[in-house]
């Protein structure tokens, strides 16, 4: 039977189950380990994101019938292809031989060829030609079923003009699973949205996939890390998310990032409050942060124990936003975004340098500023200890409720 995930090797040791026992029952800290050992890594790999929903790329990266995207994630070569107005995902990967068979992103392509011996395949991955297999001019081999011999598929699933994957095909259905984020952000129809794609960024970062998390679901780093973006989104204004296990984040009440960029830029709704916004970490790795005139979104890849990459897309509200005359107003304002995601990967750069020190047993999370930060730690440890039987609100229920920030 063909598998579009490995098989499951890692096992939890004792010392890594109960450290993370000891997290859910005590709220005692994940040591540096967690954020340093590859062997933590795999086991992620293997029981956390190969069971659950990935976000993988953009809609727009496979914008129109024929066009194909490939994409690289946890080692694994996929394949993203519009077939008519539907995205489907395959491994890239030809049947025969093994060779890879899209290596850059293409379009104008009504079927797929192996560039090794020429096996061709059509965008729903079924087996079309095999040139001279049982012989020059002999194209079809009396012992082989084609049916059996199409390219292996990858359930996936698009929203909010984001393409997700379920490597193990079990985990449960995009609907259900998305339904709480969705309810949350109530966001503009998909419709609305204008991606700019000279606007994004690709970049690779030396943390573990994790401590990006845990910092951009906290404010309290703000008045240090982001000074500029302090005086036009503060601290005290802003409250702290949870959403049991599927989302964190933090909102805010006093966001002026036009004093900036310019109040140029349409909003996404008449009359909405440019003051207000909510950010979340749609778990395990697409942040999503829907501003009142631009909304941008970073995909994490986890690379390594100490290393991630990101690649962070902006998108405005509708294609009048995209017009000439704003250009300059959708350059400043995500380049301050940008800006700000730079002074993140700095900060959590040196984080992960910290957490080889032996002296680093865990550290300590100030829930008045930082229970974001410790319940996605939750988050990790309940999926990591769930059986496949289990879902990891089985494992522990997480709150959903919202926390003001405190002030004195």
């Amino acid at each position: 039977m063909l598998r579009s995930a490995p098989l499951e090797t890692e096992k939890i040791d004792r010392h890594v189950e109960s450290q993370l026992r000891m997290l859910l029952d005590r709220d005692v800290v994940l040591p540096g380990e967690f954020f340093t050992d590859e062997r933590v890594f795999a086991l992620e790999r293997e029981r956390l994101f190969t069971r659950s929903w990935l976000c993988v790329g953009l809609s727009s990266d496979v914008p129109q019938h024929g066009h194909a995207h490939p994409v690289e994630i946890l080692n694994v070569s996929l394949l993203m292809v519009r077939d008519g107005g539907t995205v489907r995902v395959f491994h890239n990967v030809c049947s025969h031989r093994g060779a890879r068979l899209v290596n850059e992103p293409c379009g104008g392509r009504v079927r797929i060829v192996c560039p090794y011996h020429g096996w061709t395949y059509g965008l729903d991955g079924s087996l079309l030609k095999t040139p001279h297999v049982a012989g020059a001019k002999v194209h079809q081999h009396e012992d082989w079923d084609p049916r059996t011999l199409g390219l292996v598929p990858v359930r996936c699933a698009e929203w909010a003009g984001h393409v997700f994957i379920d490597l193990s095909g079990n985990a449960e259905p995009f609907e259900r699973w998305i339904a709480p984020v969705a309810a949350r952000l109530a966001l503009p129809e998909d419709a609305d949205w204008a991606h700019d794609p000279h606007l994004g960024q690709r970049l690779e970062v030396a943390a573990n996939w994790k401590i990006i998390g845990e910092n951009f679901v906290e404010s309290y780093h703000l008045p240090w890390v982001h000074r500029q973006l302090n005086t036009v989104n503060p601290m005290e204004q802003h409250y702290q998310i949870l959403g049991g296990h599927h989302y964190l984040g933090q909102g805010g009440s006093a966001y002026a990032g036009e004093r900036l960029y310019g109040p140029e830029l349409p909003t996404f709704r008449d009359g909405v409050d440019r003051r207000h916004y909510e950010a979340l970490y749609i778990f395990p790795n697409l942040i999503l942060a829907p501003l009142p005139d631009v909304i941008f979104s970073i995909i994490i890849e986890p690379v390594a124990a100490g290393c991630s990459k990101e690649r962070i897309a902006f998108f405005f509200a509708g294609t009048d936003a995209l017009a000439e005359p704003l250009r300059a107003t959708r350059q400043r304002s995500a380049q301050f975004l940008i800006d700000v995601n730079l002074e993140d990967v700095h900060i959590v750069e040196s984080v992960q340098r910290g957490r080889t020190s032996p002296a680093f047993r865990g550290g300590r999370f100030s829930l008045p500023q930082e229970a974001t930060s410790l319940q996605l730690q939750k988050m990790v440890a309940a999926t990591l200890l769930a059986e496949r039987n289990q879902r990891a609100a089985d494992v522990v229920p997480l709150p959903i409720l919202d926390i003001p920030h405190p002030v004195g």
